[in-house]
Formats: C-alpha cells, structure tokens, sequence
C-alpha cells in the first residue's frame, strides 16, 4: 500500500512539472486573449436600455510568473483531489454566478463545487416574446451562439455532477421591446413556452428574468410583469419539477417605483437577484465605490439601506445580494478621494471598467498607493496617467471588501451572494478560497 502511494505521488509531481511546463506558455495566451476581448467584447455590467456600454479598459498582460502560479496552485489541488464532488461539503447560503457568453472561455477555473446556481447571461428578445437568434446583418446573435455552444454544454455536464442548478437569463433591456410584451398576453405566452422548450432542450433547471426597465413604468405595466413572472413559476414548476426561477431587481427597486413590485413578486418568485453594484457607473460626476457597504449619509445610498429596504417588503429567504468582480476608474481633477471626473475625451482619457484581475494585478499601479475608504469599505487608489496628463482614480473590490459584503450577507441571514461575474477573476484562486471560507 505504501509503495502505491509513493507511486502516486511520484505520478502526481511529474503531472504537475508538465502543467507548469505548459502553463507557462498558454498563460501568454490567456492574457493576450483577455487582452482582445476587453477590446472588442466585454460589455456594462448593467446594460440599462438607452445607455451606451462602458468603455472598456484594455487589460495589461501580467508577468508570466505572476499567473502561473496560482493557476499551478488549482490545478495541482485539482489532481490531488479537491474535484472530488463525494468528498465537497454543502454550500450553507446559496452562491449564484452569471456566467457571461464572454468569460465562457474562463470556465477551466470554475469551482463547481462552490456554485450552488449559475444563470448563462443572457439571450435578448423581441416585443413577441421570441428569442433573438440572428442579428440585422444575418450573423448568429453571439449570446444565443454561446447558449447552444459546446463550451456551454461543458459547463452543463460539469454542473450536472456538483448538482449545480443551471439558469437561461431573458433580457428585456429596451422600454419599448417590454411594454409591447407585457400588454400582449400572446407574446407572453409565446415568451413562456419558447423559453420551456428551451430549457428542456438544453437539459437545464430554470430562468432568470431580467427585466431592466428604466424609469417609473405605470401601474398596469408593473401588474403584467408580476403576471409574466407567476406564469412562468406556474409553468415551469408544473414542467419540471425542482425547477428555479429568479427575478433580477435594483438596488433600489424595494425603495423606488420600479417594474418590479417586491412585495407581491416575494410571493411568487424563488428568488430575486439584487444587483448590487453599480453605484457610481462611468457617468458619475465623482469617482466612488461600485458596490458600498455602507456610506449611505456620504454616497446616499448603500447596500446595508438596500437590504433593510428590501426586508421590509420580502423574506430574508428570497434575497440573494449580488456583488460586482470589477470596478471603474475614471479620469479626475485632482489626486483626492471621491476627486471630481473629468468627461470622458481623446485628450483626458474615459472612464473604464476593469475586472477584478486587471484592479488587483495590474502591474503598473503601486500597491503601496491603495487606499480604504472607511465609509464604504471598499479599496481605491490614484495614479497618474503620463499619456493624457492627468490623475486617474479607481475603485474596486478584493477580498477584505467582499469578505465583509459575505458577513453581512450571514448576519442579515439572506438567501445567499450572487457574482457579477463568473470569470472576471481570470484564474487567480483567492476569490474561491473566500467563497469557501464564508459560505
């Protein structure tokens, strides 16, 4: 038995010199390839109708030494065993991760066992409640290319054996699209069945609807969409037993008129995914936290209010807070906390998003320069741009902030945390470890 296992561990350590080998030279690729797709394909991470999508910050490619390493650290637990679904305790608070077309060639890196639900973002429809497959110019809609791809149905068949439930989104992100489905009872139903046979199809468990209607929307719309959302539940719980489906609101939606009526939704659907983030966007007129904890007297408001809101009108149960993997920086007046942006332009610069990996790992920012903001408690930092002549600021989250975000998510006893989004982590391990740590 021993000579056995000594044999496994010498198979064990030589596997792995090959993976470093080989990590070595794909890991330029990764970055790279993170490279172009900042460039041409992320998108906002609250694509509100009538709003164009934030640019982009092109991600720095990092020092080979600095991914290789914890992506060797993954994989070698992988080999020894912590993929072994028998042996992956369950979650306590359910953990919910979009899982964009984009980040879709992130998925080596997923922790399935650390995902109790993840809702492919997303596929767009039409005023008849039919899925938008083909574009104006006669190519495949990307988001429904990645929906039915082979990537995807890795993802599936990986989720299957950690029974991580699998989610389609229906996005509805232009007013006109949605009012004209929410006042035509057949394109509803349309919308309805198409999206079982979907589901069915694809061997999946449920939908997230994300209805992101901008402005007050009168009091007929909010009844038909709180009908749209019961019929579905009607439906898909008839179809397919144990199937899920959750509902994407605003932070602001319990303290706000919006499309969503909390109170009567807390009735009918399983869940609602708070997006809480987006605060301060690429707009805003000062720098500030994407996602703050609290602050609310400072930045007027902030997650610990949207919660206490949202209690009063739903149960803990229902709730799962929605946290952002990213952050914003924007170009700024001066080198000060909350500093005033300046408008995006070709001589300043314009505000971006970067993902987590590109906020914690760029290798041109100084750690030593990062700051806390005490208010929102979430981290920040400045630094110069030498190209446009001006300051830059961005704030973010990493693991001090999330780690409060989950403790207040256990004291406030909700449903669970959700992830804004899967991949933006790239392959760095620490926010998993965290995932674990909490929940």
């Amino acid at each position: 038995m021993r000579n056995k296992k000594f044999s496994f561990y010498i198979f064990t350590f030589v596997t792995a010199v090959l993976i470093l080998s080989s990590l070595s030279k794909a890991y330029n690729f990764e970055f790279g390839a993170l490279k172009m797709q900042a460039v041409n394909t992320f998108k906002s991470p609250v694509a509100s109708a009538g709003k164009e999508l934030a640019n982009v910050t092109s991600l720095n490619i990092l020092k080979e030494s600095s991914g290789v390493i914890p992506a060797f650290k993954n994989l070698i637990g992988k080999i020894l065993g912590s993929e072994n679904k028998a042996s992956a305790r369950p979650l306590r608070k359910e953990v919910f991760g979009f899982l964009p077309f984009w980040t879709l060639d992130k998925k080596i890196h997923f922790r399935y066992e650390l995902l109790s639900t993840i809702a492919y973002f997303g596929v767009d429809i039409n005023s008849e409640g039919e899925f938008i497959k083909e574009r104006d110019n006669g190519k495949t809609d990307g988001a429904w290319a990645g929906w039915i791809s082979d990537d995807f149905t890795q993802v599936i068949n990986q989720a299957k054996k950690y029974k991580t439930k699998i989610l389609l989104t229906i996005k509805g992100f232009d007013n006109e699209t949605i009012e004209k489905l929410l006042n035509c009872s057949k394109c509803r139903s349309n919308l309805v069945n198409g999206a079982l046979k979907e589901i069915k199809n694809r061997k999946a468990d449920g939908v997230n609807l994300d209805f992101e209607y901008v402005g007050t929307p009168d009091d007929d719309l909010v009844f038909r969409f709180t009908q749209l959302v019961k019929d579905f539940v009607d439906v898909f719980h008839d179809e397919i037993p144990g199937s899920y489906v959750s509902v994407s609101t605003y932070a602001k939606s319990a303290a706000d008129k919006k499309l969503h009526d909390i109170k009567r939704l807390s009735a009918i659907t399983d869940s609602f995914f708070i997006m809480g983030y987006d605060f301060f966007r690429p707009v805003s007129t000062y720098a500030g936290p994407v996602a703050p904890l609290g602050g609310a007297e400072k930045y007027g408001y902030d997650l610990k209010t949207t919660v206490a809101d949202y209690l009063k009108l739903a149960p803990a149960n229902k709730l799962i807070l929605g946290l952002p993997y990213y952050g914003y920086d924007w170009p700024v007046e001066k080198n000060e906390p909350n500093a005033k942006t300046l408008e995006g332009s070709d001589e300043t610069g314009y505000a971006n998003m970067s993902s987590y990996v590109n906020s914690q790992y760029d290798p041109l920012n100084d750690n030593k320069a990062r700051s806390w903001d005490s208010d929102a408690q979430v981290p920040f930092y400045s630094w110069f741009d030498k190209d446009h002549k001006v300051w830059r600021q961005a704030y973010y989250e990493d693991v001090r902030s999330l780690g409060l975000k989950y403790d207040f998510i256990k004291e406030k006893n909700l449903r669970g945390v959700g992830i804004w989004v899967l991949g933006y982590d790239g392959s760095y391990p620490e926010l998993w470890d965290l995932l674990e740590e909490k929940f």
